[in-house]
């Protein structure tokens, strides 16, 4: 039996990565909510086992935890319903991403009024199920591609259906799970 591989249903085959275990899985993507065929897309998998914060690391960390699985399950059960929460609050949250670019270096950005309108317009490419947890589901990044930023992509945290952050594909790292205590809901900030 090889240490770094571990084969845990329902995540797909993982293998040990620096800080995290990490494999692909098949799930429908976002496009096909625009045609209504199943476009089925291989996205990548991460989930945490180690905190990127902590020295010295461990040699080598534990396999996936009963939450992170559970949340898996959680994630292939309500796919549909976790990526329209997602997408609907990108789009409450356009205004401010636009903003931001269109103040930094002037980006003309996309106009997006509706998720459908989005859709088009980003990928999801990795799925990332963290150490942190409320009750018995863990806190999950979306990390998507986007085409107003290539480098940076666009992420939106999440626990369950519901919306903890948007901002850049990394949001996990700078959004803390330790803000919700239950009550705590994202809403986008107001534009002055």
């Amino acid at each position: 039996m090889d240490p770094d591989i571990v084969n845990l249903p329902p995540f797909p085959r993982l293998t040990r990565g620096e800080f995290w275990w990490e494999g692909y899985d098949t799930l429908p993507t976002h496009r096909s909510h625009v045609t209504n065929d199943q476009e089925i897309s291989e996205v990548q998998l991460w989930v945490m086992a180690d905190d990127p914060e902590m020295e010295p690391r461990p040699w080598r960390y534990p396999e996936p935890a009963p939450r992170q699985v559970q949340t898996y399950q959680f994630i292939r059960s309500n796919f549909t319903a976790i990526l329209d929460a997602a997408l609907d609050a990108v789009v409450c949250a356009y205004p401010r991403i636009v903003a931001e670019y269109e103040e930094a270096d002037g980006t003309v950005m996309p106009r997006i009024l509706s998720a459908s309108d989005l859709r088009p317009l980003v990928s999801l490419k990795r799925i990332e199920v963290l150490e942190s947890a409320r009750g018995n589901l863990a806190y999950v990044n979306l990390a998507f591609t986007c085409e107003w930023d290539h480098e940076h992509g666009l992420g939106v945290a999440m626990h369950g259906l519901r919306v903890m952050a948007v901002g850049p594909d990394d949001i996990a790292a700078v959004w803390w799970p330790a803000k919700d205590g239950g009550t705590w809901v994202w809403a986008p900030p107001k534009i002055a």
